[in-house]
């Protein structure tokens, strides 16, 4: 019986062994994949901290003394409606009603100064049709500019290339 013995504990070694190499290659999957996942937490928490400062930016843009506010797509029976707020130091767009883009297509604001188009970023809306855009000009806006947008391929073009869904004379 001493030879049977021996396999007993031989094949339990081997099993423990197994188990071992089982677990390690488990906690090493698992490992990896909370690095993934915390990667991705630190991705969104950075997108958060984005949107949160933007919405600050906007904030602090809609109160200042100096801000100008214009509204358009008052009456209309179809969407868009909002506010374009004109400061020195930016213009922002909030807009309601305004639908999702195409496949393929994008939302870009436009600063018209004296009849000349000058892009002004790329957006989109939200699923519930919601939008906020802000721009920050290289020259404060003056009285006589002119937001638009218009719908435009998804990376942008130089000049328009659509009628205007969105005009507000400052």
């Amino acid at each position: 019986g001493v030879p049977h013995r021996r396999w007993n504990w031989f094949t339990a070694w081997i099993a423990a062994g197994a188990t071992a190499l089982a677990a390690a290659g488990l906690i090493l999957y698992q490992a990896r994949g909370f690095r993934a996942e915390l990667a991705e937490s630190r991705i969104e928490i950075a997108r958060s901290g984005a949107a949160a400062d933007a919405m600050r930016q906007a904030l602090d843009l809609i109160q200042a003394p100096e801000t100008r506010e214009v509204g358009f797509g008052q009456g209309q029976p179809a969407p868009p409606r909002g506010r374009v707020f004109f400061h020195p130091s930016g213009v922002l767009l909030i807009a309601s009603r305004l639908p999702a883009p195409p496949p393929g297509k994008t939302y870009e604001m436009w600063m018209i100064r004296d009849g000349k188009p000058a892009p002004a970023g790329l957006f989109t809306s939200s699923p519930q049709g919601n939008a906020i855009h802000l721009y920050r000009p290289p020259t404060p806006p003056t009285g006589s500019d002119v937001v638009a947008v218009t719908l435009e391929a998804a990376a942008g073009v130089a000049a328009p290339t659509s009628t205007p869904i969105i005009v507000a004379p400052l």
